[in-house]
């Protein structure tokens, strides 16, 4: 993966409500007629114009394309391992990506939890009951939960997008993108959607390593149709996540332009 900018001043992203003159062509426009690509509706928050945070990775962040050829998981393997082979390959991507715009970086610890097992987090004990969740440097994984929602179903690539989902969160927190949304600057959705499209962008960058097989994209697209908001969640609920829509649309955004620097939801 290669990072535009490699500044020690990270560009400033802008958080707002206000609607564009009418004729008048915003940045999203221009990237879409660059690439050809659709970008999704963003969610607009309501109230005063809010600024966000700074960010010198998210913005600028592109897929790398290297050119070797391999499956992506090599061989078979138990969910555990499993787990430990995308959570590792997650983390270099985010690794170069923050290198490259000479931003430290620290991974987070990746916790597989089967029956019984638990962890503590800073938003409590994690439990194989949680599902996935990121807490502060803390990505936490339910075994059983997520071999009874894809991998017994053959949907190897469903979990590696959950996994990436939640190593997403933490390029948020040091970006300082969790931050924002602690200051009320970001609601749930934004950011939540926008780890949706940094998922894709790794599995992007997944593709172009030669590493999927037909129908594993797939196999995600459905998988994230199936977590999605109840109905009538509104859009400002601090758990929200998306509509079926909202989550399809942003996880194959960010799949389909390799670039974090269009993942911006808000």
């Amino acid at each position: 993966m290669f990072v535009h900018r490699v500044l020690g001043v990270a560009a400033a992203l802008t958080l707002s409500c206000a609607v564009a003159p009418a004729g008048a062509a915003t940045a999203a426009q221009d990237e879409q007629a660059r690439s050809g690509v659709e970008k999704p509706s963003v969610v607009k928050t309501h109230g005063p114009r809010a600024h966000g945070p700074e960010s010198a990775v998210l913005d600028t962040v592109v897929a790398h394309r290297p050119s070797a050829r391999a499956s992506f998981a090599p061989y078979p393997m138990t969910m555990r391992s499993y787990l430990r082979y995308v959570g590792s390959d997650v983390n270099a991507f985010w690794s170069a990506a923050f290198s490259g715009a000479g931003m430290p970086y620290k991974p987070a610890r990746q916790y597989a939890l089967s029956r019984r097992q638990r962890v503590r987090t800073a938003c409590g004990i994690g439990t194989s009951a949680d599902g996935a969740f990121y807490c502060r440097n803390k990505v936490v994984l339910s075994v059983p939960w997520l071999t009874r929602h894809a991998y017994q179903d053959s949907r190897d690539f469903a979990v590696a997008i959950v996994v990436a989902h939640e190593w997403a969160h933490h390029a948020q927190q040091l970006d300082g993108i969790l931050a924002a949304q602690r200051k009320g600057q970001l609601l749930s959705i934004h950011v939540e959607l926008q780890a949706d499209c940094l998922a894709g962008v790794w599995a992007n960058s997944v593709y172009h390593r030669g590493m999927l097989d037909d129908g594993d994209f797939e196999e995600a697209v459905a998988l994230a149709q199936e977590f999605q908001d109840a109905p009538g969640t509104p859009f400002d609920d601090p758990a929200a996540h998306g509509t079926a829509q909202q989550r399809v649309e942003w996880l194959l955004y960010g799949y389909e332009t390799g670039s974090g620097a269009d993942c911006t939801t808000w």
